[in-house]
């Protein structure tokens, strides 16, 4: 089906022609599951698009989307790339001040808004935005005297009111629209500063889609339940574009704190997140083993692994092919049972994802196809293959891409998925993109002699000591937080003698490690002897194997947790590194100073 299309539109243009039939979007309304065909999808859509024509939007006019997951998100982003446009999403969870910065930056010309305090946000920055025309309310029920704004509803009835000549010069400009035309404008996430807006075409997106494919065998009976926000391109290639390219059904969670219950009721075939997610869905695995059923899970699991051990070295013996089944069919099954029954895999990209954590779901029977990108490779560069994985690893490079390491070990890839460049920021891009097309990603990396990809570690974000050693604080964080008891743990050390860290124990999990404990606020709880004592030995252990440089040498516990609101972490849960840093200096230099060990 790929093979026909020009440009994102088609993708779902050609699901008419195939299955027009088939439930493509469902969305939860008065507590049920409603769906919308892919005829149903692209009537909104033409609605839509005629609607915004009327209203001045048309080629390489710049429309901004500021919502969360749900159809009308899907319906205006393949609305405005039908007229031409170009789609800017913004994160829900932004500030006033950097939703502005977004808006001036790509001079948007009208801007989409869901909630009534998105409304409010931008009606007080309109005037500091003088291209914004126009803004559309998705929510029927937001009430706003300002003429500048439109609801979703009125601008599909706008389109309606089209004439029929209008609309074949609307189908007809959809088959115009080059692969080689601007379809988004995706700013990042900035780890390190002002975000920067990347230049992403319908070539680039449909490339990334094809490799997918052929990478992952997703097709039209998958099921995915969209939760990750589609203001990040990597649900956006792959759980939204690679979705409609192989005909499946996407399914809207009511919210983060409803995924579990929606899993139940969907029952998807693919589920795709970043760690934290699969982190949290271990902790509530372990958490709910109590008694009997804690000594069962243990020993399931202990005979798993060694099951597989025995598969690698020789045939495996009656007997524990035999605990090996009964371990599944008590154990192991019924957990699978949580992820709806249907599940084929798990995906899992945005940030690292811990080998042991990978190691973990693969034993109860569940894999998790990790995969590596950039926002500048739409994203996906790497992936590991159903047929073919290894935890620890992001898997082997996109049949379409191709890549290579510098001589500082900083990964590179040329191919169809890199993006044109930064918006307004022609130095910016020269120095990433180089003049033979290659894209230097910023990471450190290892590839084997099999082609399987390793990430050290983002370049910039290397440690390096007083003494010149150079240290990778993310393979550390890593190894820190395989630990069950390790929530969040952030390394520092840059331009000292020793490594110090940032450590956010599990709270929960230490109240069901000691009851006893139960009624003592976090703070206490971690300063309790048994606590410390259990953590410290934790930490420890975690040094085991290290060179002396690579150890943590103290420890600041906090007893809350790095969040979005606090601005320590992006929208897409990458640690701001300079904010965390900032935050904590002084406790941090109290350690340095002499203290072994800072409860806050």
């Amino acid at each position: 089906m790929l093979g026909n299309c020009k440009n994102l539109v088609h993708l779902l243009l050609e699901n008419i022609n195939v299955r027009p039939t088939k439930k493509a979007l469902w969305v939860k309304k008065q507590g049920i599951y409603t769906s919308m065909t892919y005829l149903d999808w692209f009537e909104q859509v033409k609605w839509f698009a005629l609607g915004l024509e009327q209203l001045g939007v048309s080629d390489d006019s710049l429309v901004a989307i500021l919502s969360s997951n749900r159809p009308e998100w899907v319906i205006s982003d393949m609305g405005i790339m039908s007229v031409g446009g170009v789609v800017v999403p913004i994160y829900s969870t932004l500030a006033a001040p950097e939703i502005q910065y977004i808006l001036n930056d790509c001079r948007a010309k009208l801007v989409i808004v869901e909630t009534e305090t998105q409304l409010e946000t931008v009606l007080s920055i309109i005037d500091s935005c003088p291209e914004i025309t126009r803004i559309v309310t998705i929510d029927r029920h937001l009430k706003t005297t300002d003429s500048r704004c439109i609801g979703f509803d009125d601008v599909q009835e706008l389109g309606k009111s089209s004439t029929q000549t209008a609309y074949e010069d609307y189908l007809n400009h959809i088959d115009r629209i080059h692969p080689d035309q601007l379809a988004s404008i995706v700013y990042t996430s900035g780890t390190t500063g002002t975000p920067k807006g990347v230049m992403l075409t319908h070539r680039n997106f449909l490339a990334d889609v094809m490799d997918i494919l052929l990478a992952i065998p997703v097709n039209d009976t998958d099921v995915v339940l969209s939760f990750l926000p589609l203001s990040h391109v990597f649900e956006r290639t792959t759980g939204y574009y690679s979705l409609v390219a192989a005909g499946g059904s996407i399914y809207y969670a009511e919210s983060m704190d409803a995924i579990a219950a929606n899993i139940l009721e969907v029952r998807p075939t693919v589920l795709i997140s970043v760690p934290r997610l699969y982190e949290k869905m271990q902790s509530r695995i372990l958490e709910s083993a109590t008694g009997v059923k804690k000594r069962l899970l243990h020993w399931a699991l202990r005979v798993v692994q060694r099951y597989r051990h025995q598969q690698k070295i020789r045939t495996v013996s009656w007997r524990l092919r035999f605990k090996y089944f009964l371990s599944d069919r008590l154990v192991l099954s019924k957990i699978r049972q949580r992820t709806g029954g249907n599940l084929r895999f798990f995906v899992s990209g945005g940030a690292p994802l811990a080998k042991e954590l990978g190691q973990f779901f693969d034993n109860l029977g569940l894999v998790i196809i990790e995969g590596y990108g950039l926002t500048e490779t739409s994203p996906v560069i790497c992936c590991n293959r159903l047929d073919g994985y290894r935890f620890g690893t992001v898997g082997k490079v996109l049949p379409s891409q191709e890549i290579r390491l510098a001589d500082d070990g900083e990964l590179l890839v040329r191919g169809p998925i890199v993006a044109r460049g930064y918006l307004n920021l022609p130095n910016d891009t020269q120095i990433a993109f180089d003049p033979d097309g290659w894209f230097h990603t910023g990471d450190i990396a290892e590839i084997d002699t099999d082609g399987f990809v390793t990430i050290v570690d983002r370049k910039k974000d290397l440690i390096v000591l007083s003494n010149g050693k150079k240290v990778a604080p993310q393979q550390l964080e890593l190894r820190l937080t395989s630990d069950e008891l390790i929530s969040q743990a952030i390394v520092c050390g840059e331009n000292r003698n020793y490594l110090t860290a940032i450590v956010v124990p599990f709270i929960p999990r230490l109240r069901n490690l000691f009851p006893e404990l139960g009624n003592l606020d976090p703070k206490s709880l971690i300063r309790h002897p048994m606590v410390l004592n259990t953590l410290s030995t934790i930490i420890d252990r975690k040094n085991n194997g290290l060179a002396n440089f690579e150890q943590i040498k103290k420890v600041l516990f906090l007893d809350h947790e790095l969040t979005i609101e606090s601005g320590e972490l992006t929208p897409s849960m990458k640690p701001r590194r300079k904010v965390i840093y900032r935050n904590y200096e002084s406790l941090l230099q109290r350690l340095y100073d002499g203290e072994d060990l800072i409860i806050e």
